[in-house]
């Protein structure tokens, strides 16, 4: 099932997208809150697939503050973050001798 992403249909919901991480690189810069209109139905996974984006490319999605499955159902009005992993930096790990070592 594609959402239909401009949908004027009766049954026709709105959610807020708010992409995190790497995965905002796919929308318009500086655009954090994005209202998507899909139909009733559409579950998470339904909707990043019709968004272009593959189901490894996220880490986490949260459903109003809380953690969600890619097979739950989006309400209307609900606000779906969806946080991919951000790549790079370094881990400092301690020793049981107290010496830093680094890991990358």
């Amino acid at each position: 099932m594609d959402p239909k992403l401009s949908s004027t249909e009766d049954g026709a919901i709105t959610i807020i997208l708010r992409p995190q991480g790497e995965v905002a690189a796919r929308f318009e810069r500086g655009r954090d809150r994005l209202p998507i209109t899909t139909r009733r139905g559409t579950t998470i996974a339904d909707l990043l697939s019709g968004l272009g984006i593959p189901a490894g490319e996220i880490w986490i999605c949260a459903r109003n503050g809380t953690l969600a499955h890619p097979t739950d159902t989006l309400e209307d009005g609900d606000t779906l973050e969806v946080i991919s992993p951000v790549a790079g930096g370094e881990l400092r790990v301690k020793s049981e001798d107290g010496n830093q070592t680094l890991n990358s």
